[in-house]
């Protein structure tokens, strides 16, 4: 049956781009178990990227006044008015200020995203950032590949792939134009620091929700209070996906059979096991 899924692949991003995902070894298993991608919220990468999901300081200053200017057309009574009337207004304050904390939090933190390393070699960098105390593994894939095997299964939602730009955070001269690029609606989901340009990171996403963050109504309702981050799943076809599994560098027996004898199991026979030799010396000889 042919899926129903839409995909968004950035025109800049040809089928023929190789990409790596490191992951620990449970989430190999989970992916190949289930065959699902798993998208994870913003928010749970607060340890790895505190200001991921933000905008760059100029435009999150700008947003945050114009939020907080709105909660100041609230109730506003003269302090010779009666005792319940200045309590109300004080009350309304405090959970609206709450509210709209909670509101920032959760919007930012809501989007599920998948993320993917582009190159043509494996990273000695990446295996440590996401390497697990070295024992990791890497999946390698391509544009291509990774849209056939998402559009081959049954999805509930749109999805897409594009290249993270990595900007300067305290640019004071960042013009609106530099900082949307076009992209309004998803601009902090495509945007990190400039300290973290070395990930290259392609990354896959969820559209986001379609509604009014800065609705008065839906800011100082009960709306964020209920709202529930949460991750979600894509899945594909695991056959078409996965190129490689290329185990660590930094890993000895039994690590490397154990992961062998994983793939074995799952069947995954189209595709290449094999232990990085990034730690393998060159067969050089000096004349």
């Amino acid at each position: 049956m042919k899926s129903n899924i839409k995909i968004n692949i950035d025109s800049e991003l040809s089928h023929e781009i190789v990409l790596w995902r490191y992951m620990s070894l449970e989430k190999l298993i989970n992916l190949i178990d289930t065959s699902a991608l798993f998208l994870s919220p913003i928010a749970f990468f607060k340890n790895s990227d505190p200001l991921e999901g933000h905008l760059p300081k100029k435009f999150h200053d700008a947003i945050a006044s114009h939020l907080q200017s709105m909660m100041q057309s609230g109730p506003k009574f003269p302090k010779s008015a009666p005792k319940e009337m200045l309590d109300f207004e004080k009350e309304w304050e405090v959970t609206s200020n709450r509210r709209l904390k909670l509101m920032r939090e959760k919007a930012q933190g809501r989007q599920s995203i998948c993320c993917w390393n582009e190159s043509q070699f494996e990273s000695e960098a990446m295996w440590k950032l996401y390497g697990d105390n070295g024992k990791s593994i890497a999946i390698k894939t391509t544009v291509g590949s990774l849209k056939k095997s998402i559009e081959s299964k049954d999805n509930e939602k749109l999805v897409s792939l594009e290249r993270m730009r990595y900007l300067d955070f305290n640019d004071a001269d960042m013009t609106r134009e530099e900082l949307l690029a076009k992209k309004e609606r998803v601009s902090s989901i495509l945007l990190k620091r400039k300290e973290y340009e070395h990930e290259r990171e392609v990354r896959l996403y969820h559209d986001p929700d379609i509604f009014d963050l800065t609705s008065p109504q839906l800011i100082l309702s009960e709306y964020w209070e209920k709202y529930i981050i949460k991750p979600h799943t894509i899945n594909v076809d695991i056959s078409e996906l996965i190129h490689s599994v290329v185990i660590s560098p930094y890993v000895s027996e039994p690590y490397t059979s154990s992961v062998k004898a994983i793939c074995a199991k799952y069947e995954l026979t189209e595709c290449d096991v094999y232990q990085s030799k990034l730690l393998e010396s060159y067969d050089i000889k000096w004349e």
